[in-house]
């Protein structure tokens, strides 16, 4: 589906898996209300169940997740560690929100990180950040290149 170069990336069969079923998705009800000090009541979210969707042993963050065409997509940064400078963006799809297959793995000549999804009519989008550092100990991140991939189909 998505790689840098244009290919797919998956299993020796050619498919892609998700490891075990640690990103979860929360089911958020916004039925409780809470009241300001200038009287408007606005909803207060409320998680009702959640389920892990990866844990694979890698550091997984900046989750971001959409219903387009029928199918739910979710992004994630998948790194070695906490600001590690390996970062790529993992792209999973759901019909169900129980079973996900990871359709690609993104990545920038740097550390993809801060990863986003952006649906319209014809395109599913995923906006991110390539980030380089100090290649001294003490990594201070030097600056952000945006990236954006587009699938026509996912």
């Amino acid at each position: 589906m998505w790689d840098r170069d244009g290919s797919v990336r998956g299993g020796s069969d050619g498919v892609s898996h998700v490891p075990q079923p640690v990103i979860a998705i929360l089911i958020i009800s916004f039925l409780p209300l809470s009241k300001t000090v200038t009287g408007k009541v606005y909803p207060l979210a409320q998680i009702l169940t959640h389920r892990t969707v990866v844990r694979d042993g890698w550091h997984n963050m900046c989750t971001d997740i959409c219903f387009w065409r029928d199918t739910f997509w979710l992004v994630y940064d998948r790194t070695s560690a906490h600001s590690a400078p390996d970062g790529v963006v993992v792209v999973l799809r759901s019909s169900d929100l129980r079973r996900w297959d990871e359709v690609a793995v993104l990545a920038t000549p740097n550390d993809a990180r801060d990863v986003k999804l952006a649906a319209t009519e014809d395109e599913l989008l995923v906006f991110c950040t390539d980030s380089w550092y100090e290649p001294v100990a003490g990594r201070k991140r030097q600056g952000g290149q945006p990236y954006l991939f587009s699938s026509p189909d996912g």
